[in-house]
């Protein structure tokens, strides 16, 4: 048998897990099928609710403080009651989307939707899921239709906001990550996402407003501070682009992050000054700005 969805517990869990889904007669966790009780024996195995009741609900409140482990703990031990309860197996496979454990993950969402094909939450995950993987067509399909189903999948959202980006389709990214924000205002997850989808529009002056209203409330979002620090550097504020870059990193490596930048940009005697500062302000920690400096230095000399 496949132990499907415990792979990553604690041994003492993870033995209390197995024992439970050797228990399980269903395909649904990935076990062989097993042969049905015939029907005259069938109410011998019927549910208890209240004991599915008891443990989706201590699943839940485990979850609420954050341990994944006991919370999947609970949600199996609802499946070896009611091996077809659609909400356990959505749980499980997100909190194994969480986890990164991606099979196992997949596997779980595919047999939620087997039991429930419209089911939002589902399709919302295992969207997101293939996002990650880079599946961007099945996650596209997916995610529209967890949001047709359940507008308010702010998640759904982002995710096809970052598909749109991806394609160079601001526009349609833009309205995502409006909807999202419709939901969750002032999320700094969308705003910097939105931020960044103007950015690469070329709308560089808004996009830089979300970047700081991010920071108005959280002067130590990285992101946020690494997208402000590009925008100066494209916009030639490199002095600003410094001190952008210094709330996130020392001194030499937002020097050698501006020379990538201009030497990206093309600005290539501009990129060369600021690789000659990063390997002066730190000679033997900047040996990619020796490298970068020399491929410029190549350059002038070809170029000659």
């Amino acid at each position: 048998m496949d132990i499907l969805y415990s792979q990553q517990y604690p041994q003492r869990m993870r033995l209390l897990v197995q024992i439970m889904l050797l228990a399980l007669s269903t395909s649904l966790l990935g076990c062989a099928t097993a042969t049905k009780p015939p029907p005259e024996n069938r109410d011998a195995v019927a549910p208890d609710p209240q004991a599915i009741q008891k443990a989706m609900e201590t699943g839940d409140q485990a979850l609420k403080v954050g341990n994944r482990d006991l919370a999947l703990f609970h949600y199996v031990k609802v499946l070896t009651l009611d091996p077809e309860n659609v909400e356990a197996l959505y749980k499980i496979a997100t909190i194994h989307r969480e986890k990164g454990n991606t099979e196992l993950a997949e596997k779980a969402y595919r047999d939620t939707l087997k039991q429930k094909a419209n089911h939002a939450g589902a399709l919302e995950g295992f969207g997101l899921l293939q996002l990650h993987k880079k599946e961007f067509d099945l996650a596209k399909d997916k995610l529209a239709a967890a949001v047709k189903i359940d507008p308010k999948r702010w998640r759904a959202h982002n995710g096809l906001g970052v598909i749109a980006d991806l394609r160079k389709d601001y526009v349609t990214a833009q309205q995502h990550y409006q909807a999202a924000l419709e939901i969750k205002p002032g999320l700094p997850l969308l705003l910097n996402n939105l931020g960044y989808s103007h950015y690469l529009a070329g709308n560089w002056k808004l996009a830089r407003s979300f970047f700081e209203k991010i920071l108005a409330k959280d002067s130590r979002h990285e992101k946020a501070w690494a997208n402000l620090g590009l925008i100066y550097v494209r916009q030639g504020h490199h002095d600003e682009a410094t001190s952008a870059f210094q709330n996130i990193m020392d001194e030499p490596e937002s020097l050698y992050h501006i020379g990538y930048i201009l030497m990206m940009e093309g600005d290539h005697r501009t990129a060369a000054n600021y690789f000659r500062k990063a390997i002066s302000a730190s000679p033997t920690y900047y040996p990619e700005a020796n490298d970068n400096l020399e491929k410029i230095q190549a350059l002038f000399k070809a170029n000659r």
